[in-house]
């Protein structure tokens, strides 16, 4: 966040956000049609000429999902998200003068790992159905381009993830293999969401079930 305020280039979350009410008036209100509508709003008020500030101070805290369930539902939800928010402003994020080169880069590359996700599933499944074959006695072995793409990702996305936790959060091993192993149990619903985004467009909007008021949440580990 503090690299992307640098190049105005700050993805707005609702959480904690503070909008001016007439660039929200002047930019069209919010988006009804789309379930990451923070998201979307900040990207439009970029392609409107305004700017965003990151304050890297806490002004207030939120909560955690209440449950695995919950917690993919909202990664659902933010991934379905950012392909509503792709296809409606592509145009500005591949051409055109709305957006500076640096508010693409970063609006795009932020994304690009939950396409990697809907690339993978897709790896996956071949390689399941190959195996299939495979024990059916009807096929060779999977060729390397089945098992690398695949074997890559994974072995990619732990040591990645091992080495950002180690170095940004400053957290223990047992953290990092529990963030590991969230960041896998996700990988199924982001890739059903990126490819559900791609060919439709009108998932309703859930709310996400977190910590309830009259209990503390849950705490990491």
């Amino acid at each position: 966040m503090v690299q992307r305020n640098e190049r105005n280039a700050i993805i707005q979350h609702g959480t904690m956000t503070l909008i001016r009410k007439t660039a929200l008036t002047e930019t069209g209100n919010w988006a009804e049609w789309c379930i990451c509508e923070d998201a979307e709003l900040g990207l439009r008020l970029f392609e409107h000429g305004f700017e965003a500030v990151y304050m890297n101070h806490s002004f207030g805290r939120g909560v955690m999902p209440d449950n695995f369930s919950a917690y993919k539902t909202q990664r659902f939800r933010w991934a379905y998200g950012a392909v509503q928010i792709l296809k409606r402003h592509w145009r500005s994020l591949a051409e055109g003068d709305s957006l500076t080169r640096g508010q693409k880069y970063h609006f795009i590359s932020g994304w690009l790992p939950w396409f990697a996700d809907a690339a993978h599933i897709v790896f996956v499944m071949a390689a399941i159905f190959w195996s299939v074959l495979l024990l059916l006695k009807w096929v060779e072995f999977p060729p390397a381009v089945f098992l690398v793409p695949t074997l890559s990702v994974f072995v990619f996305k732990i040591v990645a993830g091992f080495w950002l936790y180690h170095e940004r959060i400053k957290c223990g091993w047992r953290d990092r293999i529990g963030a590991a192993i969230a960041g896998m149990a996700l990988s199924h619903a982001v890739a059903r969401a990126m490819w559900q985004g791609l060919f439709t467009s009108g998932k309703p909007f859930f709310r996400t079930p977190n910590a309830p008021i009259n209990r503390p949440p849950f705490r990491p580990f």
